[in-house]
């Protein structure tokens, strides 16, 4: 699984969502969204159209958390890692996640 995720260094929520990802031991990428999308001019293949494209789709909030190419809020994305890991793993993992996503 790979996860990015594009936040400003200033985004307390931003700070939140890689707090919560490290909690649950998953790895990821984070990178700086003024950076990806300035100037933008839609030719470059670093997926800064998709990740433009993802925050305008989210009503223009951060995080945005890639997660195997496709793009979630911080809500949408703690619900997609608590599926896919609940589908693989036991109950203690899942019960573990429901008490992080609750704090």
């Amino acid at each position: 699984m790979v996860v990015r995720v594009y936040g400003k260094p200033d985004c307390k929520i931003c700070k939140a969502a890689k707090k919560k990802l490290q909690l649950l031991g998953v790895d990821y990428q984070s990178l700086d969204f003024d950076a990806t999308v300035s100037l933008h001019d839609s030719w470059r293949a670093d997926n800064s159209a998709a990740v433009l494209a993802a925050y305008r789709l989210h009503n223009e909030r951060l995080p945005i958390i890639f997660i195997d190419d496709r793009p979630y809020d911080y809500p949408g994305a703690m619900r997609e890692l608590k599926t896919r890991r609940s589908r693989g793993n036991t109950e203690e993992t899942s019960t573990k996640i429901d008490r992080i996503s609750d704090a």
